[in-house]
């Protein structure tokens, strides 16, 4: 069998795009970028090429010269202002990745790295999958595949 991955996401963009259009009114996700690293910088702009397609504002906020106070300051200014967070990975030297990713609210946290957000996954309460089990939940459903009374292993750099 051969999973087309392209299809899946477009459809998921698809599906997406005419729910957005839908709303009363345009989303908004910030998005924190503390790395000046080339490739990391292309798949922010996937990201944001994305966000302009299905009509989301993507803001995006240098974080390159914060520190750890900072940037769980500026997370927690932006908490009524935005529709999700996402924490672009790397983040500058010296700050406290686990500190800020806790930081972000559940219902905010679009990777799902917070720990109640991880702690909610693993109890199957999450409203948001992370992202690698939704992509492997949707390519499950697409593609009918049996998995009870299977084993499965994903491996990947993650946290």
């Amino acid at each position: 069998m051969i999973i087309d991955g392209k299809k899946i996401a477009l459809s998921i963009r698809e599906k997406v795009g005419k729910e957005i259009k839908n709303l009363s009114r345009p989303l908004t996700i910030t998005h924190f970028i503390g790395t000046e690293d080339p490739a990391v910088l292309s798949f922010v702009r996937i990201k944001q090429k994305v966000g302009s397609e299905l009509r989301v504002n993507i803001e995006k906020v240098d974080v390159t010269q914060f520190d750890t106070a900072q940037l769980i300051q500026e997370i927690k200014n932006r908490e009524n202002k935005t529709d999700g967070i996402i924490l672009q990975f790397p983040l500058p030297k010296g700050i406290d990745v686990k500190e800020v990713r806790n930081a972000i609210p559940t219902l905010l946290d679009i990777d799902s790295i917070s720990d109640v957000a991880m702690s909610n996954f693993e109890r199957g309460v999450s409203e948001i999958l992370p992202p690698v089990a939704g992509s492997i939940k949707e390519i499950i459903d697409e593609y009918k595949i049996e998995v009870k009374g299977k084993k499965v292993l994903i491996i990947g750099a993650g946290l």
